[in-house]
Order: structure tokens, then C-alpha cells, then sequence
């Protein structure tokens, strides 16, 4: 049971971490023109980075941390692109206006980029949280055991 709580902690901080971060690279430099994104590198280069950690060092880690590194940059990457994906559909009209009458980031984030970003954040999360469940599953199953 603990392994199963572990694998839903590291779904949920890396879903929140890929979203946090999408919406941080997407906030708009200057009158609606969206800072640029490396939304298709940054999440397989980060996943890459941390699986390839998770690797080098497993002699070194306990189950605990590698069932966690193996579920969390998976949950990191897949809510980082749908979320940057999402983001693309920001009206520029919105975003213009948000600059110029100085709309805070907390306000542009809840009005302008989560209506832009509803639908395929939706598909994303399910998408997400199977993959992770599956890999968290897998990963318990390669050590030999039951969750416990």
C-alpha cells in the first residue's frame, strides 16, 4: 500500500510541477507575443536527464526513490507538453489586452491560460495518470513484489 501511495505522490508532484512550469514559460514577454518555447526539448531532455540519473545511480538508491524517479519525470513531461500544448490556443487578443491594463499573473493564469488550456489539459491528466500508473506497476512488479 505504501508503494501505491508513493507512485500517486510522484504522479501528483511532477503533474504539478510540468503545469507550474508550462505556465511559467508561456507567460507573455511583451503585448501578447508568448515568450518562445522549447516545450518540444525541455520535457524529453528533462525526462531523459532524470531516468538516465535514475540509472547510474540505482545501485545507490533505495526502491522507495527509484519507484519515485521512475513515475515523476514521466508525470513531469506529459503534463509539461500538454500543458505548453494547450497553451498555444491562448486568444493573442487576451493576451494583449492582460499587458496593457497590467492584469496580475495570478488573474491572467485563472481567466486567460486554464479556459485556453481546459480541454487539452483534460486529456493530458487521464493520458497521464495511466502511464504512470502502468510504469509505477511495472516497477514495483520488476522488484519481486506485492506493494506492501
Amino acid at each position: 500500500m505504501n508503494r501505491i501511495l508513493l507512485i500517486i505522490a510522484a504522479f501528483l508532484c511532477g503533474t504539478a510541477g510540468g503545469c507550474a512550469l508550462a505556465f511559467f514559460m508561456g507567460k507573455p514577454v511583451h503585448a501578447g507575443k508568448p515568450a518562445p518555447f522549447v516545450k518540444r526539448i525541455l520535457p524529453a531532455f528533462l525526462g531523459i536527464l532524470l531516468l538516465a540519473a535514475v540509472f547510474v545511480l540505482g545501485g545507490a538508491l533505495s526502491d522507495t526513490a527509484r519507484l519515485f524517479l521512475t513515475v515523476f519525470p514521466t508525470a513531469f513531461c506529459i503534463s509539461l507538453a500538454g500543458t505548453a500544448l494547450g497553451l498555444e490556443k491562448r486568444d493573442p487578443k487576451l493576451l494583449e489586452l492582460a499587458f496593457v491594463f497590467r492584469i496580475p499573473v495570478l488573474s491572467r493564469i485563472r481567466y486567460i491560460d486554464l479556459p485556453a488550456c481546459k480541454n487539452v489539459l483534460a486529456g493530458t491528466l487521464c493520458a497521464d495518470a495511466a502511464v504512470c500508473a502502468l510504469i509505477g506497476v511495472l516497477q514495483i512488479m520488476m522488484k519481486g513484489g506485492a506493494a506492501g
